[in-house]
């Protein structure tokens, strides 16, 4: 998860909530709303213990070598980033010399990027991005793959993906063929909310009256939930001896895992209701990336995360076109 700042439009939380039940109750089912673009679809690279939404990508570097790299679909991420491994490959004329990008990762820490253009392929479709990269970033290897950096939700959105947990697959939306309404899914909710309040998708822990924001995040490896959470909304959690320490982009926090009963509030064509989990989480005494400002105008900090491995094990679908996460229900799989 790493975050850039900017002025999102403001939407309240609870409010907004409500708001879109009207709309996402029953999506469009006649045409995309996406612009039309060739169709990508793709396996996700699987690796074993590992269940972050890797695709391979394929580049040619400032000496005309090709080579061929991981990239992760980072939904918790408003910007692109490459590794610094990357730099080696980039000319001085993809460098955009007087831009600097300032970033926050999941535990509040900042870096300040250089701006870069950069080209690469995948789903047999080009594409030229801007990408932030600075000497503190490194994502290493997967296998004997270079991770070279991660696309933002920014991206998917633009190019209408769709990171796809029920198949392992990152394709273009097809809503707009299938159809989708609240009532066939087990599970559904709106990006919206979160993409305009806090900039990346966010999930709703529901408890009671109290609704705590948690981001949906694809690039994260775990779940994780605020103390400040736990106690609000009432979180059941059996702590276990064990402690661990969060890693962002550039700092580290501590951590303790639990298991953990929590609730989430579900879209329905009548109106919403919650769903109860239960799943490991770290368990932290800050709010996610502490101290960044989402939006001037909202208050409520993000209190958590719901990671990759648990909308894997869901098999949720998170549609970048339409923005809206869900999943399928059985009768009509």
């Amino acid at each position: 998860m790493v975050l850039a700042r900017k002025e999102p439009i403001l939407m309240p939380f609870d409010d907004g909530l409500f708001l879109l039940l009207r709309i996402f109750a029953s999506l469009n089912q006649n045409e995309s709303r996406m612009k039309k673009e060739k169709n990508i679809s793709v396996e996700m690279y699987r690796v074993v213990g590992d269940l972050n939404p890797f695709i391979k990508v394929n580049f040619v570097d400032k000496d005309a070598q090709e080579h061929t790299a991981l990239m992760m679909l980072d939904s918790g991420s408003n910007v692109n980033l490459l590794s610094s491994g990357a730099d080696k490959f980039i000319g001085d004329l993809c460098r955009h010399d007087d831009t600097e990008l300032e970033i926050t990762d999941s535990v509040g820490e900042t870096m300040i990027a250089d701006y870069v253009h950069f080209s690469f392929a995948f789903g047999g479709k080009q594409f030229n991005e801007e990408f932030g990269i600075d000497k503190d970033c490194h994502l290493g290897n997967v296998e004997d793959l270079p991770i070279i950096g991660l696309l933002g939700n920014k991206f998917m959105q633009q190019h209408g993906l769709v990171i796809d947990y029920s198949d392992f697959t990152v394709h273009t939306s097809d809503i707009h063929q299938k159809g989708l309404c609240a009532n066939e899914c087990d599970f559904i909710f709106p990006m919206e909310i979160g993409l305009k309040n806090y900039d990346i998708p966010v999930l709703a822990i529901h408890y009671e009256e109290m609704d705590a924001a948690v981001m949906a995040d694809t690039g994260s490896s775990a779940n994780v939930v605020s103390t400040q959470c736990v106690s609000q909304c009432n979180l059941k959690c059996e702590y276990k001896d064990e402690n661990d320490t969060l890693n962002g982009i550039k700092g580290s926090s501590e951590a303790r895992w639990a298991d953990v009963d929590f609730s989430l509030l579900t879209l329905r064509e009548k109106g919403a209701e919650s769903i109860p989990f239960h799943d490991s989480f770290m368990v932290i005494n800050h709010p996610v990336a502490e101290g960044y400002v989402f939006n001037k105008n909202v208050s409520q900090p993000i209190e958590g995360i719901i990671g990759s491995p648990f909308m894997a094990k869901q098999g949720w679908t998170l549609d970048f076109a339409q923005k809206v996460i869900y999943k399928r229900n059985c009768q009509t799989d």
